[in-house]
C-alpha cells in the first residue's frame, strides 16, 4: 500500500486528488503568523480522532511583524519573519490557534483567488516569451515562477536587483542547493526561478512596476 501526503503549501486554491491526504499552507497566502490545513479524504477514523485530541495552539505572541507591516516597511520586519519561519522547524503538530482560525474567517477567498489569479495573468502575458516554463493558467496562484531563457541573465543574478527595488522574491528550495551538485537538474531550478510576488494586496499598476523593473534588467 503506498502511503504518502501530497504537499499542497502552494497551490491553497487547488482541489486535492481523491483520496490523498493534502496538506495547505494558510501563512503563504494570507496575513497570518502560522496555521494550515488538512484535506483528510483518504484518511481513517482513527487519524482524525488523534488531530481532535492534539493541543490547541497559541498565535498572539507571532502577530507582531504582521501587525508592524501594516503602518512600517515590511522590510523593517524581514528578520522578524524569517525567525518565525524558523519557529515551525520544531514546533510539535498541534490544532489552529483560536486566533488565526478566526482571522481566517474573516477573509474573503473569492476575491483572494481572482486578485491573484489576474495579476498571474497580467505578468504571464508579457513575460512568458521571456520565460524558459511553459505555464498554464493557474487560480489563485502563490506567485508568478519566472526562469529568465538561456540568453537571458540568469536568475539568481536578477534576484538582489530586484530586491533592491522592493520587489523581494525569495529562494524557494534554499536546501536544494546543498544537497544537489552543481550539474543537476535541481539546482539551476533552484536557484534560477524567481517567484515574482502575485498576491492580493497587488493590483494592475503593482504588476506594471514589477514588469518595468524586469525590463530594465533584461537586454532588448
Amino acid at each position: 500500500m503506498t502511503r504518502m501526503i501530497a504537499d499542497y503549501t502552494h497551490s491553497f486554491f487547488q482541489k486535492p486528488l481523491p483520496g490523498i491526504p493534502t496538506l495547505y499552507s494558510c501563512r503563504k497566502f494570507f496575513g497570518v503568523a502560522d496555521g494550515s490545513y488538512v484535506s483528510a479524504s483518504g484518511c481513517d477514523a482513527l487519524a482524525a480522532g488523534r488531530y481532535q485530541n492534539l493541543p490547541v495552539d497559541v498565535s498572539y505572541d507571532r502577530m507582531h511583524f504582521l501587525l508592524g507591516r501594516f503602518e512600517a516597511p515590511a522590510s523593517e520586519f524581514y528578520q522578524e519573519y524569517a525567525e518565525n519561519n524558523e519557529i515551525f522547524t520544531t514546533e510539535p503538530v498541534k490544532q489552529m490557534s483560536k486566533l488565526t482560525h478566526n482571522l481566517l474567517r474573516g477573509i474573503d477567498y473569492e476575491f483572494v483567488k481572482e486578485q491573484r489569479s489576474a495579476n498571474f495573468a497580467f505578468l504571464h502575458r508579457h513575460l512568458k516569451k521571456w520565460n524558459r516554463l511553459d505555464l498554464p493558467d493557474i487560480t489563485g496562484a502563490y506567485a508568478y515562477p519566472f526562469w529568465p531563457k538561456e540568453g537571458l541573465p540568469e536568475g539568481h543574478l536578477l534576484r538582489r536587483p530586484l530586491i533592491s527595488q522592493k520587489i523581494y522574491v525569495p529562494t524557494l528550495w534554499p536546501e536544494v542547493l546543498s544537497l544537489c551538485t552543481e550539474d543537476s537538474p535541481e539546482c539551476p531550478m533552484a536557484a534560477d526561478i524567481l517567484p515574482l510576488p502575485v498576491d492580493q494586496r497587488y493590483g494592475e499598476p503593482d504588476m506594471m512596476e514589477i514588469l518595468k523593473i524586469l525590463e530594465s534588467l533584461l537586454p532588448g
